[in-house]
């Protein structure tokens, strides 16, 4: 017997580039997509890019979305590149930079950015869980796609599917493979400094620091951290020495 069908969607899907600033309340309007139809992407191999999945509820209630990303293919050639999702988390920006020379430390009056960014936004990125929306309120998802070194170039498509209580969303992703050279590890690897104490006071201890350091080794960032006593030392060696990005130990990523 046929599987009974999904209910109809009641909730906007919206596909928007990695750049794009999203404003939670909807009463600020979203950036214009670049993406009407089809998401066309573009990599080299051995890089990583992004695009942002959008959803506006129509229903009153706090709802989870969800969104999974099929295998790419072109006939019976496929690339399997590594899909990893995140729950994008609204942050409320209450004012703008201060300082004394006029509005703001970097721009003087009259001069700050374009619109002013105020209220809620999507900032942080929690991984491989549901966003939440209700009317009124969006909803975001951040959707990585890590190329292989070894993808053949060519053109994929891939079904992209949102869904919440049954009802789904489904739009078609391209992804362009490049016909180059693979991107070397850490070609342009940027640097990152962090202090473990501010982590240990915004999660309540320092559990996220290994899935953090995994994070940015994945994406070619080198982090470093304050190292004033031998047990930082200690505590930064698996950093340093690899065993922190060992597979066999759960990193998944070059």
């Amino acid at each position: 017997a046929s599987a009974d069908p999904a209910p109809p969607a009641d909730f906007r899907l919206t596909l928007l580039d990695d750049g794009e600033r999203i404003p939670r309340d909807e009463t600020a309007p979203l950036p214009e997509s670049v993406y009407p139809g089809v998401a066309e992407l573009f990599a080299l191999r051995g890089e990583v890019v992004a695009f942002q999945a959008v959803v506006e509820s129509q229903t009153p209630n706090v709802r989870d979305f969800s969104v999974t990303l099929g295998p790419f293919a072109n006939g019976d050639k496929t690339v399997s590149p590594r899909v990893e999702t995140f729950a994008e988390q609204f942050v409320e920006i209450k004012r703008t930079t201060g300082g004394t020379r006029g509005s703001g430390v970097a721009f003087r009056a009259g001069a700050e950015p374009e619109p002013r960014l105020l209220g809620f936004y999507a900032d942080a990125l929690v991984p491989a869980v549901p966003t939440k929306a209700k009317q009124g309120e969006r909803g975001a998802l951040w959707v990585d796609i890590a190329v292989p070194e070894d993808a053949a170039p060519g053109v994929y498509d891939a079904n992209l599917t949102v869904s919440s209580g049954g009802a789904l969303v489904t739009r078609k992703v391209r992804l362009r493979v490049l016909d180059g050279a693979p991107i070397p590890y850490g070609k342009h690897a940027p640097t990152v400094y962090y202090d473990p104490s501010n982590l240990e006071a915004r999660m309540g201890n320092r559990n996220a620091e290994l899935q953090m350091r995994r994070l940015f080794h994945a994406h070619h960032v080198a982090a470093f951290r304050n190292t004033l006593v031998a047990a930082d030392v200690d505590a930064d060696a698996p950093y340093l020495t690899g065993e922190a990005y060992d597979p066999a130990k759960g990193y998944v990523g070059p």
